[in-house]
Parts: C-alpha cells; sequence; structure tokens
C-alpha cells in the first residue's frame, strides 16, 4: 500500500495524537461541594487522585479503540492506494506524449548536472517499463504517441528490444498535445486485438494502459474512456521548477498595414510568462535579415490561475516584403516558442477595369483615368460596354479576359446588363441589383446643386470635403431601400450613395464627372484612394503569413515540377499527383521555424510557429480524466486504487463501538 498525500497525513497525525493524550492528561476542575456521608466524600478523594497530572497515562479499552478511530481517519487523510495484486496485464500500450511542453527542460536528468527534458525523461521511464514488463511477464507491448496527431509506432508485440529501440527514437513535436485522439487510437487496437482472439481465451485478455505525460492539457477536454482497460500514468515535469524559473514565450503574432500609408506595417506581438516573478526580457524584430526594431519588455508573473502576459506592437517602415521574425534574446525551459516569424507580402495593388463609352476602348473622363494612373495601380484596362459585356460572361481565368479577374470595377456613364461580380464604382449611372434610380436633368433646366452635408467618418469619405463641389445639372436619385446609405447629400436628393448586394460593394456616384467641378479638385483624388483601399484591397486584410504547427501547408505547384522539396527543422519530398489540380499539401510540419519549398511556384517560403499559449505555460498536473475515471500520477506499473474510504468507513465504526462502551459503562 502506497500514500498520495503522505505529508497531509503526517501533519494530521501530528495534530490529532497529542490533542487525544491531553484529553487524558489534564485534570478535571472541580468546585469544592460538602456532601452528608463519608462514602460520597471517599468517592470524591478517589476521582481526585485518577485526574491528578503528570499521572502515568492508564491504557484503557476506551482510549484504546478512540486511538484506532483516530488513526484511521488520520490514515484516510493521507490517501492510501493500493496497487492490484492481480496477473499482469497480457497487453500494455504505452501512451507518450511528444507534445510542445514535452520538450522542456525541466526533466529528471540520469546524473547530476545534466539537463533532460521531459520527454527525455519520460521516455527513459518507458524503458525502464518495458524492461520490466520484458523480465517479469509475457505480455505483448505496443507503443503509441501523440503531439497534434495519435500515432501507432509499434503494434502488440512481444518482441522488447524493438519497443525499446522505438521509445528510443521518438523525437518531440512543436505542437499540442491531442490525449483524446489517442484514446480512439487505443480503443481501436484494443477493439482490433480481441476481435483477432476470435471470442476465445484470449479475447478476454487484460489490458493495461501507461501515459507518460505532463498532462499538461486544456481542462476542458473530453478523452474517451478506454474499454477494458486499467488506465495508469506517469508524470514528468517539474511544476516546481516552471514557478521558480519560469518560461517566456510568443503566443501571438499578427500583422496590419496602414490606411492612410501602406508602407507602415505595424506588427502586434503577445508574450506570455509562466514563472512567478516578473521577467525582463530583450525583443528583436528582423525584416529581410536586417534588425529593424528592439525594445526590452517587462512581463508580470503567473498567478495561481494563469500565466502572466504582455502585448507589445512595432512599427516597420516597408512597402515590400521579406520574411519578418520577431525574437526574445536569452535562453528559458522552452526554446520553440522564443521567436515567431511570417511572410510578409508587399503592399497590394489593385487591378482595375475601367468600362467607358466610346468607340474602340471607349473615351472615359480624363479627370478620372488621370487620377487612376497617378494611385499606383498593378493594372489599368480600358473597355467599352460592349467589350464588358462579353468579359462578364467569361469565367475567370487569372488573365485579365474576365470581368472577375479584376479587383474594382468602375463605370464611367455606362450601365451594365448584368452586375460584375468584383465590387463596383459607377458615375451618373446604376447597376443591376441595386435599388438606386437615377433621373437625368436638362441642361436647359438650369438645376444644380451643391452638397448640403457628408459622412466625415465613413472609410469612404476619410479626409474628403465636399464645399467647394457644384453639381450642374444635378440629377435626382431616389433610394428604393433602406439597405443604401447616403455617403453625400445634395440640395434635392443624394449625391453618392453605398451598399452591399449579394455579398458585394456598390458605390455609385449619382452625377457625371463632366457635369461637375469635382475631376480638378484635390479631394477626389483622397475620394478615389479611399474606394480603392476599402473595395479594391479587401478592407484591413492580414499582410502576413504564417501556419500553426497543427494545421496543415498546402503549396501551388511550379509548372512541370514532379515534387516539392521542403527545406527547414523538418526536411522532405513529397510527390505530385497526376491529376490536373496544381494544389499539393504538404502536411503537418511538426517544428517551428522557416521551411524553403523547391518546386513550389507559391508559396516558396513557409513560417511556422507554435504560438500555443497552453504549451507554452508548461503546466504539470497530478491526474488525467479518462472517460468518466482519474489516473493518478504514478510509476508506470498498474494503476493505484485510493481506498482512503474505507478507513473512514472503519473510524466510523469505532467512535460507534466507543460511544455504546461509555453508555453501557455510564449505566452501570
Amino acid at each position: 500500500m502506497t500514500f498520495l498525500a503522505p505529508a497531509a497525513g503526517l501533519i494530521a497525525g501530528a495534530i490529532a495524537g497529542p490533542v487525544l493524550l491531553a484529553l487524558y492528561l489534564l485534570k478535571l476542575r472541580r468546585r469544592p461541594a460538602i456532601v452528608s456521608s463519608t462514602l460520597l466524600w471517599e468517592r470524591a478523594v478517589h476521582d481526585l487522585q485518577v485526574n491528578a497530572p503528570f499521572r502515568w497515562l492508564r491504557v484503557t479499552l476506551l482510549l484504546i479503540i478512540q486511538a484506532l478511530a483516530l488513526a484511521c481517519l488520520v490514515i484516510a487523510v493521507a490517501r492510501p492506494a493500493i496497487t492490484d495484486a492481480g496477473p499482469a496485464p497480457q497487453r500494455v500500450f504505452v501512451v507518450i506524449d511528444r507534445s510542445a511542453s514535452m520538450l522542456a527542460l525541466d526533466g529528471q536528468p540520469r546524473a547530476p548536472g545534466e539537463q533532460a527534458t521531459r520527454l527525455d525523461e519520460a521516455k527513459r521511464r518507458a524503458v525502464e517499463l518495458v524492461d520490466r514488463l520484458g523480465r517479469d511477464t509475457e505480455s505483448q507491448v505496443a507503443l503509441v504517441s501523440f503531439g497534434a496527431r495519435a500515432r501507432l509506432d509499434v503494434g502488440l508485440t512481444r518482441d522488447i528490444g524493438t519497443v525499446k529501440d522505438a521509445i528510443n527514437a521518438l523525437e518531440g513535436a512543436d505542437q499540442p498535445g491531442d490525449l483524446a485522439g489517442a484514446a480512439r487510437l487505443v480503443n481501436a487496437l484494443q477493439s482490433d486485438a480481441r476481435g483477432a482472439g476470435g471470442g476465445g481465451e484470449d479475447s478476454d485478455a487484460r489490458a493495461g494502459v501507461v501515459v507518460f505525460s505532463d498532462a499538461g492539457f486544456d481542462p476542458s477536454l473530453v478523452v474517451e474512456g478506454i474499454t477494458g482497460a486499467e488506465t495508469s500514468f506517469t508524470r514528468v515535469g517539474d511544476q516546481a521548477k516552471v514557478r521558480s524559473e519560469g518560461n517566456l514565450g510568443l503566443v501571438a503574432l499578427s500583422a496590419r498595414r496602414d490606411w492612410e500609408d501602406p508602407s507602415l506595417v505595424r506588427v502586434f506581438v503577445r508574450i506570455q510568462n509562466s514563472g512567478a516573478e516578473t521577467r525582463t526580457t530583450r525583443l528583436s524584430i528582423e525584416l529581410a535579415g536586417e534588425t529593424v526594431g528592439e525594445a526590452s519588455v517587462g512581463v508580470p508573473g503567473a498567478t495561481e490561475q494563469q500565466p502572466g502576459e504582455l502585448a507589445r506592437t512595432f512599427e516597420v517602415s516597408t512597402t515590400g516584403g521579406g520574411l519578418l521574425v520577431v525574437r526574445m534574446q536569452g535562453q528559458d525551459l522552452l526554446a520553440s516558442d522564443d521567436a515567431v516569424a511570417m511572410a510578409l507580402e508587399p503592399a497590394a495593388s489593385a487591378r482595375v477595369l475601367l468600362v467607358a463609352p466610346g468607340p474602340g476602348d471607349g473615351r472615359p473622363d480624363p479627370f478620372l483615368l488621370s487620377v487612376l494612373e497617378v494611385l499606383d495601380l498593378a493594372r489599368i484596362r480600358k473597355v467599352s460596354p460592349f467589350t464588358y459585356e462579353r468579359m462578364a460572361e467569361e469565367p475567370a481565368t487569372g488573365s485579365g479576359a474576365s470581368a472577375g479577374d479584376y479587383d474594382l470595377v468602375i463605370f464611367d456613364r455606362a450601365e451594365p446588363r448584368q452586375a460584375p461580380s468584383p465590387p463596383s464604382l459607377s458615375f451618373g449611372r446604376t447597376v443591376p441589383g441595386v435599388p438606386v434610380q437615377i433621373e437625368a436633368a436638362s441642361e436647359s433646366s438650369g438645376a444644380a446643386a451643391r452638397a448640403l452635408s457628408w459622412r466625415r467618418t465613413h472609410p469612404l469619405m476619410r479626409y474628403v470635403a465636399l464645399d467647394a463641389l457644384l453639381v450642374d445639372p444635378a440629377p435626382t436619385v431616389t433610394l428604393e431601400s433602406r439597405d443604401v446609405e447616403s455617403l453625400a447629400i445634395g440640395q434635392r436628393s443624394p449625391l453618392i450613395v453605398s451598399g452591399t448586394f449579394a455579398g458585394v460593394r456598390r458605390v455609385i456616384v449619382g452625377f457625371e464627372l463632366a457635369n461637375s467641378n469635382w475631376g480638378p479638385d484635390y479631394t477626389f483624388v483622397v475620394f478615389m484612394s479611399n474606394v480603392l483601399e476599402q473595395l479594391a484591397l479587401g478592407g484591413d486584410a492580414e499582410p502576413g503569413r504564417w501556419y500553426r504547427t497543427d494545421e496543415p501547408v498546402r503549396a501551388r505547384a511550379a509548372s512541370g515540377a514532379r515534387a516539392i522539396t521542403i527545406d527547414g527543422p523538418i526536411s522532405g519530398n513529397v510527390p505530385i499527383g497526376n491529376d490536373d489540380s496544381s494544389e499539393v499539401s504538404l502536411g503537418l510540419l511538426a517544428r517551428a521555424g522557416v521551411y524553403t519549398l523547391a518546386g513550389a511556384q507559391e508559396p516558396t517560403t513557409v513560417c511556422v510557429n507554435l504560438a500555443d499559449p497552453l504549451e507554452s505555460s508548461l503546466v504539470v498536473r497530478d491526474r488525467v480524466r479518462i472517460g468518466s475515471a482519474d489516473a493518478v500520477a504514478g510509476e508506470g506499473g498498474p494503476a493505484p486504487r485510493e481506498v482512503w474510504r474505507w478507513f473512514v468507513l472503519a473510524g466510523a465504526c469505532l467512535a460507534m463501538v466507543e460511544w455504546l462502551l461509555y453508555a453501557w459503562r455510564m449505566r452501570s
């Protein structure tokens, strides 16, 4: 029998034992009284002698019963547990956690002065268990390991040497751990083994599952119970060392380009501290191999409920792209969360299709065309309404032959028969599917209009001033739905409206540029810049690309390539199939770092980060809940079974016997 909480039992015994003895040794205080009989006086003297202090303790039956009852309760506080002394399991499933937290340097080393990871300790204990099984039993042993996914390393076998070699060959992964997946795999193996028994004696063989882990999983994780198997848990890791030394980890990374200045990139990182004390570190940010920023930060210590956290934002000036890396200087318990990286894309440039009436490629408004030419667009194509209708019927090909190949379609005095799939901007005309009617005014009517008000806070009207705007003649714009919002209002009707229909943004300027003085005004350039940013560039897009270690990576194969070669913390080749699809799945890249892909058209650089707050916290727990039962930390043998309830019951029974004996003596 073992005790799971011996310290608590010792403390309880040190308090309860002296209290019991003190009750028998203390002298009773009595009041003087006059009695009418010497017989009563003699009994009082005898009672005083019995209760005299510092007298030798008289061992009575009541004292013995009370001491036994108290001892049972003290033993129950120490949580006694026994190991099932039945026959050894005939099938043993060794389950080893190889998630990111198992690479922390707080494992128990083989010799003083050495450094060992939790995974090193788990492998050493697993080898000792397999050695013991091979020496003392004829059990079949299987090896299952798990990171983000569970895998079978060795099936059920009596070849202990093969299992030991597989254990020693295990490598850690910078991934979260999926214990639930490992339990499902063991359940499937157990079912297969029972089925292979053909319903005979082997089908009813006892099975045991031994989990080697730090149990740093999400507390809300639901793990399926393992049918017909006894589960035990061997804990690895030193929570006291984690609290004292701490671990700093970069657990979040994102980037945003500024809308007003696309050359300004704001990089956001979040740092987590699992230690009890505030720790200071120095962060550096690198772009294309050059350091572009540094900062010294102090990360608060962890509380009993959660790790300490600190957020930091860097500003980087670049219109180009490249590899962006944020690093922490110094060493701590876990190295895989000390750096995060992303592939930063260049500032986006829009592809614009300009539709205007006229012969050939149409004749757009000269002011509109001149503004588009100075906005640094990736491509501008001018077409007539007839050419546009043909392009609208073609599917997107990426060659510019279809309207869907562009980021924004601008209609200058042209009303299409069908709405384009990209967002659109219209001048003087509406778009099918938009509940807006425009009634043009004749030049002889002399109906001019100025802008009375406009929504200065709207992203499309930011920094746009319409004080000097004059529209002559001014059309009448009628809104037929509340889904259309007015951005600028004239004297008679709205001048600029916007809305989202069928998931696509539409902006309509109710007048033609030639009928206004807006074209040569600088605010028109600002308005067009806002339209391109909000409609063509996709809003607040993420300019950086990276993957978590538990996310599958996909790449587009280069033309003529037969395989994609991966070079980085993990190397390998992924063959390309013979189907028409050029997108290839590279699977999970289990180690964090930067990878280069040969034979890929896009991307050619892949950044993989751990970025997992739970794994970086390096939590160590004493229990693993599988199904409806708790597996308590042990040494890798059969699961200890707690029997403290029996000691509580025995103590209660002894207390009842003591009370009955005392009552019987009092009556006699």
